[in-house]
């Protein structure tokens, strides 16, 4: 056998060539996680996980969105948001205006 043919097989029988072997590996500590440590990523980063914990994830939040007082937090969060919209348009039509008290300070309804 051709010494290139060794080293494939050797390869496909160890997964380290006779080459990589004999050279010495640094081994780095990966870091841990640590729930009590805060965390950032970019917003472009991708997570991934199992089925299973999808799965999880999914249902947890279908159980907790089906219950009544789910729904009304999400109705009046509907609602709200009409409320919003309709004053964004009146102050931006005219009908609406900011009002200021003496010193900067706006009044609260």
């Amino acid at each position: 056998m051709e010494e290139k043919e060794k080293q494939l097989k050797e390869f496909a029988e160890t997964g380290v060539t006779k080459e990589a072997s004999k050279q010495e590996f640094k081994y780095v500590d990966m870091p841990k996680y640590d729930p009590n440590k805060k965390y950032r990523w970019e917003p472009g980063s991708n997570f991934f996980m199992t089925g299973e914990e999808f799965g999880v994830i999914l249902n947890s939040l279908r159980a907790i969105l089906n219950t009544p007082e789910a729904q009304k937090v999400l109705l009046a969060e509907r609602a709200n948001i009409a409320v919003e919209n309709t004053i964004a348009r009146a102050v931006q039509q005219g009908i609406v205006q900011e009002i200021q008290e003496p010193g900067g300070q706006i009044p609260h309804n």
